[in-house]
């Protein structure tokens, strides 16, 4: 019988048997199988500490310090030296990080163009069309018309809204967030799930949340809870008691 967690037909993510040790924690993960598909949108639970982000960092090439198999789009990543490393990073992974990582003495539409300093398909772009495509991915998640501002003058919502435009810039195929409205109150975190969601469905891209939103998980197409270091598939979106 098939493992469900690998019954995908289109894997764009596919880890066998991951673990993760650190030294005085021990084991953070043990023996994970994952596979989502092209276009899904999977959450990731469980409690602080249980590992999301160390999943997340593993299966987006941050973290090579682990035993067993990530394959991103039939790559496997450790196959691949740093450049190789982080060309498929920029080219097919998009970040989006909890605390912002946005940086104060550059505009809004400095922050978003940020990856392209890193890739060097993107440095052979023109400046024309650099800018729209700083103009589009900004103006996808409603953030054009701030960019020439600081991000001093932002609030919260609007930096993570500057940072998934950041993450869109050079067009990725999988969007890892980790704890995307963690900072955030609750009407600007449902705000960011839509958005997120929307992005999802217009463009395709395949969406990794890890959170302890129930809003995200409500609207995942799949949930995943990390307990014990060991991964389970509760299969569709969490629904909320009557």
């Amino acid at each position: 019988m098939q493992d469900p967690l690998l019954a995908y037909t289109l894997p764009v993510i596919q880890a066998r048997s991951v673990t993760r040790t650190f030294p005085g924690r021990g084991e953070v993960l043990r023996g994970v199988d994952l596979s989502v598909g092209e276009g899904e949108f999977v959450t990731l639970v469980g409690r602080s500490g249980s590992g999301k982000t160390t999943l997340l960092n593993i299966i987006g090439g941050l973290d090579s310090g682990y035993e067993g198999t990530v394959e991103i789009d039939s790559t496997d990543l450790q196959t691949l030296g740093d450049r190789a490393l982080s060309i498929l990073r920029g080219s097919t992974v998009g970040f989006v990080f909890q605390a912002y990582h946005i940086l104060d003495h550059l505009t809004v539409a400095e922050n978003a163009a940020l990856p392209s300093l890193f890739q060097p398909t993107v440095n052979a772009m023109s400046r024309d069309a650099l800018n729209e495509r700083v103009d589009q991915v900004l103006s996808a998640v409603g953030m054009a018309w701030r960019a020439a501002e600081r991000p001093a003058t932002l609030s919260g919502g609007e930096r993570q809204r500057v940072a998934i435009a950041r993450a869109l810039l050079l067009r990725p195929r999988v969007l890892l967030c980790d704890e995307p409205t963690g900072n955030l109150d609750p009407h600007t975190g449902h705000e960011v799930v839509d958005l997120l969601r929307r992005i999802h469905e217009d463009d395709g891209v395949t969406v990794v949340v890890a959170t302890h939103d129930e809003v995200i998980s409500r609207s995942a197409d799949r949930v995943l809870e990390l307990r014990r270091g060991r991964l389970d598939d509760w299969g569709g979106p969490v629904r909320a008691e009557p």
